[in-house]
């Protein structure tokens, strides 16, 4: 096992966060992990046409978590059973935004699919949970270590 501390954002991590004192196997999510270009393809359709303009995808917990233009104050969980579905896309009305926002059309797929890869990097610590707020242009990273990043956009490395 490595035991080197872990690197990111020009920060080291405290050795007691690295996997040499917590040492944790990968765990699969329910369905997340064997679906991530799928998943992929659905938070683009749900940023891109459906009105969401802030997305949370919980890996362990296979949930996704949306903010919507026609609800702001009100998020929706779904489980992957329903995102999976045929018909979830339906849950959603039609909606782009022509408000100002952070994260441009063009660099949402660049962002998800740096998401993606982060994801499945077999490293020290595993990508827990990944956000994405195309109105203020934060990235929100959680990892298994125990360290939380939120990122603008403009300081997010796409991969």
């Amino acid at each position: 096992m490595q035991t080197n501390n872990i690197v990111f954002a020009n920060k080291q991590t405290p050795p007691h966060h690295t996997p040499k004192y917590f040492p944790k196997a990968r765990a699969a999510s329910n369905h997340f992990d064997d679906r991530l270009d799928e998943l992929i393809d659905i938070a683009r359709k749900l940023i891109l046409n459906k009105g969401v303009f802030h997305l949370s995808i919980h890996f362990a917990s296979s949930q996704l978590i949306c903010w919507t233009f026609d609800n702001p104050y009100s998020y929706q969980i779904y489980h992957a059973e329903e995102i999976f579905s045929d018909d979830f896309m339906r849950h959603f009305v039609s909606l782009e935004s022509k408000l100002h926002t952070c994260i441009k059309k063009d660099q949402v797929l660049p962002v998800l699919k740096t998401l993606k890869i982060l994801r499945e990097q077999s490293n020290n610590s595993e990508l827990r949970n990944a956000s994405i707020n195309i109105m203020n242009g934060y990235i929100g990273l959680a990892f298994s270590c125990d360290d939380t990043r939120y990122i603008k956009l403009e300081d997010f490395h796409l991969l």
